[in-house]
């Protein structure tokens, strides 16, 4: 009796998990002249279009890489600053939603097609979480998890097909995407000029009250030597290194709720000191707990991207960085902004 049941809730879960990925499938891809492409509005198609154009010529340009967490970086500030150190350079915000170095793997090509000057990503341990779901060995699991039929049983037979399937790793999120759309889970600030215009918006920044309750994931890193993301972004930083691309990488800014329940912060310090130590010329700057006290939150996980007598200090503070880097001799960072460095202790 068990067993009919059990096979009778496998074949559901079957069918049901085949139409969300049909359906999946045809909010991402259309069909064109008898062939499948992705949708011009699909992430990825924008992140092509945007590395294939034809760029000024030698224009010297700084590309910031991340999620949706550096959005609030504004590029006409930072190219503001640079300047003001007579630094021309063109900064371009390439920060995507959800982005993971994983995916972002899928673009690093394109990025190194494109000659940036620098690039400067943005992570945090957010960034590298595993997958943290564990099974109960009191109990028998009669039916496998979406994750794992992704990863184990598809994951082979996907590598090697025409179509990206990333939307499928995350099968919750995109549906719920596709059905109500999901703020922001598309947007691509390439563009400088686009920061202009946010300023014309008014993006409500959170009260205490509206921190204290809002949710923010807390993922385990651990074990580094098995984490996906970590592998992927050492091998981002090698192929840049390969074609002589210079790599700062900037802790992003945590508010002071998450980083309250962090269970463990010095899991992040472990992974910094791997970074650290496999690339020792490779500078790493914090602004871990920079603006935890300011009233400059979107929610827990991101700075509000337009304020510009409150937020601004955000795109300074990363354009000091770069002008440090640049050209050490012009400025000086203060203590809290100075570059992180491995500690064995």
């Amino acid at each position: 009796m068990n067993q009919s049941v059990a096979l009778a809730v496998l074949v559901a879960f079957i069918i049901s998990f085949s139409i969300l990925s049909l359906g999946l499938f045809l909010y991402h891809y259309k069909l064109e002249d008898g062939t499948w492409v992705l949708s011009s509005d699909n992430i990825l198609v924008k992140q092509r279009v945007f590395f294939s154009q034809k760029f000024p010529a030698n224009q010297e340009k700084i590309f910031l890489i991340g999620s949706s967490q550096i959005w609030a970086l504004n590029t006409i500030y930072m190219h503001e600053d640079l300047l003001k150190n007579n630094l021309n350079y063109t900064v371009y915000n390439l920060g995507v939603a959800l982005d993971v170095p994983k995916v972002r793997m899928k673009t690093i090509d394109l990025i190194i097609s494109a000659k940036p000057t620098i690039v400067v990503y943005g992570i945090s341990d957010r960034d590298f979480a595993t997958d943290s779901s564990s099974s109960d060995e009191s109990q028998v699991n009669l039916l496998p998890s979406p994750h794992d039929i992704i990863q184990n049983w598809l994951g082979p037979q996907l590598a090697n097909s025409p179509f990206d399937f990333n939307f499928l790793q995350s099968p919750k999120l995109n549906f719920l995407t596709m059905v109500g759309g999901l703020p922001g889970d598309n947007r691509f600030y390439a563009n400088p000029d686009i920061y202009a215009t946010l300023e014309q918006y008014n993006f409500p920044i959170a009260n205490n009250t509206k921190l204290q309750i809002d949710y923010a994931n807390f993922e385990s890193i651990l074990p580094l030597e098995k984490n996906e993301n970590l592998i992927a972004f050492k091998k981002i930083i090698s192929k840049l290194h390969e074609n002589k691309i210079p790599v700062i990488i900037f802790v992003i800014p945590q508010e002071r709720h998450r980083l309250e329940h962090l269970p463990d912060p010095n899991v992040f310090n472990l992974f910094l000191n791997n970074i650290s130590q496999e690339y020792p010329d490779v500078p790493i700057y914090s602004l871990w707990d920079r603006y935890a006290d300011m009233n400059i939150w979107e929610d827990r996980r991101h700075v509000v991207m337009n304020a510009k007598n409150t937020t601004r200090v955000y795109s300074d503070d990363i354009a000091k960085i770069i002008t440090n880097y640049l050209s050490p001799n012009t400025i000086e960072l203060d203590q809290s902004l100075s570059r992180w460095t491995f500690n064995d202790g």
